[in-house]
């Protein structure tokens, strides 16, 4: 049974690798044609809504930084993926941002 959930999130983390590169690839096309932000705004928020808006947010915010900061949103997700399995937690976290098991502590 723990085997399968764990195959379920590796499925959903590619899925949403997969969008994600997909609007990497976007971005760097727009900075590219040098679009104007409003239009790179609208094309994110048409895209992405709700959780998956705020998990890019993450990854955008968090890129190269030493101190990363987590909203309320990130926190609680990594703790809820925490805490219905600590392995698949880790494997989430090798591929996106996500705060380490301490910072979940506090």
């Amino acid at each position: 049974k723990l085997r399968t959930r764990i195959h379920t999130f590796q499925k959903k983390i590619k899925r949403k690798e997969n969008k994600l590169s997909n609007v990497r690839q976007l971005l760097k096309f727009l900075k590219s044609e040098k679009k104007h932000s409003d239009q790179l705004e609208k094309i994110l928020l048409n895209n992405f809504s709700g959780f998956n808006l705020e998990l890019f947010h993450n990854e955008l915010k968090n890129i190269r930084r030493i101190k990363k900061s987590y909203s309320d949103t990130m926190k609680q997700f990594a703790l809820t993926l925490y805490y219905y399995s600590p392995k698949a937690y880790n494997f989430v976290r090798l591929k996106l941002n996500l705060p380490h098991q301490v910072t979940l502590r506090k």
